[in-house]
């Protein structure tokens, strides 16, 4: 029996996640949380085979929690879930010892694959993770690297045409939190204007161009 743990903060995600999983005899749903945070603080006492977690966590970020999981414990399976397609962002969490990396839109058979794939195997990489991998530092997401991960989910969603207000709700985050973080990201990669943000955001691929 693998055991699973689901972290997301929506809990129609985590209810149709549920779902998704307990339609298998050999998965079992046994916790779930809304924050990272409560991510941390359950695996005090839960043994978990594989942790489905949220990129977008609010407060205490996806990235963080891995972080701080990977820290106490290598055997942990970590699936990382985004609303995000497979990019450079994904890399990085990789990286950073994630074991496996999907996207919300992909199909629910898919996600029971990469369960099993995590608990059994180790790892599961999409054929777009696979030729990221072997591209390296040298593919086209490359200039985002000097970002930090909440960096770069403050950037993803200011490019989308999110205010710092939104943003700040939407992460859980102070506005003037938000704010430091844009001027931080405007700095590091030397623009001074939103535009040309989301130009940079099309050019690496973090932004995709609208169809016609």
């Amino acid at each position: 029996m693998i055991r699973v743990f689901v972290a997301d903060d929506h809990a129609l995600v985590r209810e149709g996640l549920k779902r998704v999983i307990a339609q298998h005899r050999d998965l079992q749903v046994v916790g779930e949380a809304a924050r990272g945070d409560e991510v941390l603080a359950a695996f005090e006492t839960a043994r978990w085979d594989v942790l489905v977690l949220d990129v977008g966590l609010p407060g205490l970020g996806g990235a963080e929690v891995l972080r701080a999981l990977r820290a106490q414990n290598s055997r942990l399976g970590i699936l990382m879930l985004s609303m995000h397609e497979e990019d450079g962002h994904a890399l990085r969490l990789l990286q950073a010892g994630a074991d496996g990396y999907l996207s919300k839109s992909r199909s629910p058979d898919e996600i029971i694959v990469a369960i099993r794939a995590v608990a059994t195997e180790g790892k599961y990489l999409t054929p777009r993770l696979a030729t990221l991998l072997l591209e390296g530092d040298h593919g086209p997401a490359a200039p985002l690297a000097v970002l930090s991960d909440r960096e770069l989910e403050v950037l993803r969603l200011i490019v989308r045409g999110r205010s710092p207000s939104l943003v700040a709700a939407d992460l859980g985050l102070a506005p003037s939190t938000v704010s430091t973080h844009l001027a931080r990201i405007k700095s590091k990669l030397a623009i001074h204007s939103t535009a040309e943000l989301v130009e940079l955001a099309l050019r690496t691929g973090l932004l995709e161009r609208a169809p016609g």
